[in-house]
Parts: structure tokens; C-alpha cells; sequence
């Protein structure tokens, strides 16, 4: 294995090297622009202005919609294939051009139409969807590296102990599926196949060989990870060397550009490597890969222009950069670290760790009363068979919940609010009504609201967004946010005071939106360190966190270390 890898990595020639990362460059632009005017356009010739949980449905109703969606899916699998397509031009021809003439356009087209034609589009799709938890393993496209499944989902799962188990299976049997579909991409790239064709030679390939390719393509991911480790160090070291005070910006500003450019090289160093690899288990009896002559006149010019590349992007990430500053502080039902969650203790704990908001779940109890708790089933907290909705407020109030080493017990929100009164906390208050019970629910907590006096700095909120709707009708003086889990497309015109957006779907466009309306965005749920520090830095009003306590040790840090060098860490600690 050891030798395979070592071979392959020589096969690696400089001029590859800089012509794939100069298509890459100029690829990941284009496909970006081109993926998102495709999207927009979609979106403006079915009625849509955007995509969120309250039109999904009725999009997907639509006709068109689906006649349209079919099409950018396959202008998607168009470009994910062209990318790899011109990768595998690049390895196996030394005098590779991009130009190209009609007939050679003619030629690609009709091979990709064969490739992706009616179930096979529905099959890529599903090859891209497998291939999300594990992007970072195997050839991954520059179209898909950004996406994962969003942690609000996993979060919510792993507080499940049943579903940790389930969770740890699914993810070995999408990994060993992926080991099995590893020569797909090569496969539609190299030879005029369709999809349904390269599963099923890759399926083939890879029998009984599973452990050969999952040790190799994991020798060539530590390979990586190791050397961009010990690239970053050096330029550390220079640094500490040439700049020990760190006030030198242009010099920290050019070296960035250099770091930036040096990660990117190795990595689609590695990249072509495992490309090279894979190619050459398909083509055992294949030659050789000699080693290309440079012309050092042409090797310069494209160096000069992927350093060009590299410093208008280096511009343009500073630019959306803001000097971090302190943002609201929002304690994800509490401070779980203290009590369970939605809990008198976690409340307490929370006011301990001088958040500035909890948020808390209100749930409606069959006799028509508000209890505070997010699962509306009992099995996760209490182990019961129980829901909420189908108990009274006294068979609730003494149901014992535990998580972790905490037991506490259900309360009202009658109770709980007082408590958070005299404690000084003001509320994050979501609001969970059941679908048939919307009008109902919001009737009873407007009566709760006006017999506990809530104060005006408490804030009221739901993914529902029809009882945001009714509560601004009714009460329009409460100050109401819109909670949206995913989110495609630009924000609709609703007539709610903040946003809550969970940190997949934050977007720096839908920042913007929100700023041009005079509203205020909050992003949840942020308990990574890196994301924490991330979103400092970004025009967002607060945080909605599991480690409220945490959030002021990570301003602190980027305070003191606040570095054009110590910046692009972060960037590149966020983008790899």
C-alpha cells in the first residue's frame, strides 16, 4: 500500500499541478454563479421569491416546479461531471488545451445525455446525497465539499441515546457504500457510461476489496492532513521569525496570500493523486504517467495568475470581515450544563453563566395549560410512553425528567417565568402549537402573557409561522421572530421583528436583507468554537447556544489574537 500511494504521489508533475488548480479556481466561480442564477431563475418562473418549511410543499406540488428542479439537477450533475472530466483530460493528456471545438462540444453533450438520462439523473442524486457525511474521504467535487447535514438535526438525534446507536450504524454503512461506489465519478469521466453502469462496475470493483482502498485513500487523507499541519506551522514560524510583533500588515497580508495558496496547491495535489490512483486500479495494464516537460515561461505566467486569483479572494474575504465584537447571548433551553434542559436549574445555571436570553419551549397540556418543554413525547426525558398534549398539568408537573446526571421536573410557564422574573433573565419564548390546534394555542398563550404581565423585553418566537402571524394581529406590541431551519433563495416580507436561522441555511446576502428591513438575526444552534468566533465577526445580533459560558471566552480570544494571519487561521480552519 505503501508504495501504491508513494508511486502515485510521483506521478504528480508540476505543470498538472498549476493547470488543475487554475481550472479549479476559475471553476469554482463559474459553477457558483451558474448554480445560483440557474436556482434564482427556477425560483422567479414558478412565483417563488424563496424556499423555506412553509412553501416547501406547495413547491413540490407544482408541476413545473418539479419539471425545473429536474433541470437544475441536471445542470448540476453536468457540472460536477465536467469538472472531473477535465481532471482526468488533465492527468492522462500532457498537451491538454481548453480549446475546444463544436464538434468536441457536440461530442461532450450527447455523452452526458447518455450518462444522466431519466432514472440515472435520480440515481446521481441519490450517489450525492450518500456521499455528504463522508465528503472529506475519496475525491470529493469543489460543488459539493461545502455541504453537510445540519447540526440541529445530529444535535437532536445524538440527545437520544437510542439514536447515538442507530446513528454510529448508519454512518458505517453509508462509509462502506461509499467505499463501494468509490470509482463512480472516475468511471463517468473516463469512459461514455451511465450512472446505473458505474455503480455497478464499482460495485464490482470493489468486492473483497474494501480494505485495500479504504486503507489507501485514508493513507493519502493523513498524508494530507499531515502535510498542510506542518505547512502551517513553518509559515507560523516565519512569521514569529520576520514579524515577531505582529504589526507588519502587509507583510502578515502577503503571507496569507502565500499560506492560502500554498493549502490550496496541496490539496489538489492530493486531490490528483487520489484521481491518479483510482484511474490506475481501472487501468491496470495502463503505462505509466510520464512526468510533463514545463516551459518555465508558461509555468510563471499561470503561477502569476492563480496568485492574482488568491489575492482578490484574500480582499474579499477581509472585506466581509468585522472587527469581533459582542453579540446577545442566547441559552439554548437553558444551560444544560447546570440542569436539565428547560429546567429551574438550567435557567439558574444560565443566569450564572450571565447569558442574556434562555430560550424555552412551550408546550400545550390537554387541559388547555402551557407547560415548558421542547418534546412533546416523553421518552427522551422521562422514559414514559407519554405525550404532553395527552396529559393535564398535574400528571405533567410530576413527571420526573433526566438527562445526564440531572433529574428535575416539568414546570408551568407560569412558574417558570416568575423564576426567570426574579432572577432578571429575560425569554427567548418558542412557541410549539400541534397543526390542528394553531388558533387554540395562540388564544391561550396571550391569556398566559396578559395574566403574568411579561415584560417587554421578553421575545416570542416558532417555526409556525402562522402563529407569529396571529400573534402580531392580536398583540401587535410583543416583539415576535420567525425561526426558519432551512432556507433557500432570498427571505419573503414577513411581518416579524427578528429572524432565528439555523447556521446551515445563514447566508451573508440574507444578512444583508434583514439589515436592510431593520431587523434583527440570530443564528442557532452555535456550540462549536470555531463557529462561535466565526459568527463574532459577522453582522448578526446574537447567538443561540448549548455553551452560553462559552461565548465570551471566544470573543476574548479573537481580541487577542486579531492578526491578518491569525484571521486567515480562522478562515481556513472554517473553509477545510
Amino acid at each position: 500500500m505503501f508504495k501504491t500511494v508513494m508511486k502515485n504521489l510521483s506521478q504528480v508533475d508540476v505543470m498538472t499541478l498549476v493547470r488543475m488548480s487554475f481550472f479549479e479556481m476559475i471553476f469554482i466561480s463559474l459553477s457558483q454563479f451558474i448554480l445560483s442564477e440557474s436556482f434564482y431563475l427556477l425560483m422567479a418562473l414558478v412565483g417563488f421569491d424563496h424556499i423555506d418549511k412553509t412553501n416547501f410543499l406547495t413547491f413540490i406540488k407544482n408541476p413545473l416546479s418539479i419539471a425545473l428542479l429536474l433541470i437544475y439537477f441536471f445542470i448540476l450533475a453536468f457540472l460536477i461531471h465536467l469538472e472531473f472530466f477535465i481532471l482526468y483530460r488533465i492527468i492522462e493528456d500532457e498537451t491538454f488545451s481548453l480549446r475546444v471545438s463544436v464538434q468536441d462540444v457536440k461530442k461532450y453533450l450527447f455523452r452526458i445525455w447518455h450518462s444522466f438520462q431519466g432514472i440515472n439523473l435520480l440515481c446521481f442524486m441519490a450517489y450525492l446525497l450518500l456521499t455528504i457525511p463522508v465528503l472529506q474521504f475519496g475525491l470529493k467535487s469543489v460543488i459539493t465539499e461545502e455541504l453537510y447535514i445540519p447540526d440541529f438535526i445530529i444535535g437532536e438525534l445524538l440527545k437520544n441515546p437510542s439514536s447515538k446507536l442507530f446513528i454510529l450504524l448508519l454512518v458505517m454503512v453509508i462509509f462502506y457504500l461509499n467505499i463501494r461506489f468509490v470509482f463512480v465519478l472516475p468511471l463517468l469521466s473516463i469512459h461514455s457510461m451511465t450512472v446505473l453502469e458505474a455503480i455497478k462496475v464499482s460495485w464490482n470493483k470493489t468486492k473483497k476489496k474494501s480494505f485495500y482502498y479504504t486503507g489507501t485513500l485514508g493513507f493519502l487523507g493523513l498524508l494530507t492532513f499531515i502535510t498542510l499541519t506542518l505547512l502551517i506551522i513553518f509559515f507560523f514560524f516565519v512569521d514569529t521569525i520576520f514579524n515577531p510583533s505582529g504589526s507588519h500588515y502587509l507583510f502578515q497580508f502577503f503571507l496569507m496570500v502565500l499560506i492560502w495558496e500554498s493549502v490550496f496547491f496541496v490539496t489538489i495535489f492530493f486531490k490528483i493523486s487520489i484521481a491518479i490512483f483510482l484511474k490506475n486500479q481501472l487501468k491496470r495494464n495502463a503505462t505509466p504517467r510520464k512526468n510533463v516537460t514545463v516551459k518555465r515561461s508558461r509555468l510563471i505566467t499561470l503561477m502569476i495568475f492563480v496568485t492574482v486569483l488568491f489575492t482578490i479572494k484574500a480582499f474579499d474575504s477581509l472585506a466581509v470581515i468585522q472587527p469581533p465584537r459582542q453579540k446577545m447571548i442566547i441559552a439554548h433551553r437553558g444551560y444544560t450544563n447546570g440542569g436539565v434542559e428547560n429546567s429551574i436549574e438550567s435557567l439558574q445555571a444560565a443566569a450564572k453563566a450571565k447569558s442574556d436570553f434562555v430560550e424555552v419551549d412551550l408546550l400545550m397540556t390537554k387541559d388547555k395549560e402551557l407547560v415548558v418543554c421542547h418534546d412533546n413525547h416523553l421518552k427522551r426525558l422521562a422514559g414514559l410512553d407519554k405525550t404532553i398534549s395527552e396529559m393535564t398539568l398535574k400528571e405533567v408537573e410530576k413527571t420526573t425528567i433526566k438527562q445526564g446526571k440531572f433529574k428535575s421536573k416539568i414546570v408551568s410557564f407560569s412558574t417558570f417565568y416568575k423564576e426567570a422574573k426574579k432572577l432578571k433573565m429575560p425569554l427567548f419564548i418558542e412557541l410549539k402549537p400541534k397543526e390542528n390546534q394553531v388558533e387554540e394555542y395562540v388564544n391561550v398563550f396571550l391569556k398566559a402573557y396578559q395574566q403574568l404581565s411579561i415584560e417587554a423585553n421578553n421575545r416570542v418566537m416558532s417555526l409556525d409561522l402562522e402563529s407569529v402571524k396571529r400573534i402580531e394581529e392580536k398583540t401587535p406590541q410583543i416583539v415576535t421572530g420567525y425561526i426558519i431551519p432551512f432556507q433557500f433563495g432570498f427571505l419573503g416580507n414577513e411581518k416579524v421583528d427578528f429572524y432565528v436561522i439555523e447556521d446551515f441555511s445563514y447566508r451573508s446576502h440574507i444578512a444583508s436583507q434583514i439589515k436592510l428591513q431593520k431587523k434583527q438575526l440570530f443564528v442557532w444552534t452555535i456550540n462549536d468554537m470555531n463557529r462561535m468566533q466565526n459568527y463574532l465577526q459577522k453582522p448578526i445580533d446574537g447567538l443561540i447556544t448549548d455553551y452560553p459560558s462559552q461565548v465570551p471566552e471566544a470573543l476574548k480570544e479573537l481580541k487577542r489574537h486579531d492578526s491578518y494571519l491569525d484571521q486567515l487561521m480562522r478562515l481556513l480552519s472554517n473553509s477545510y
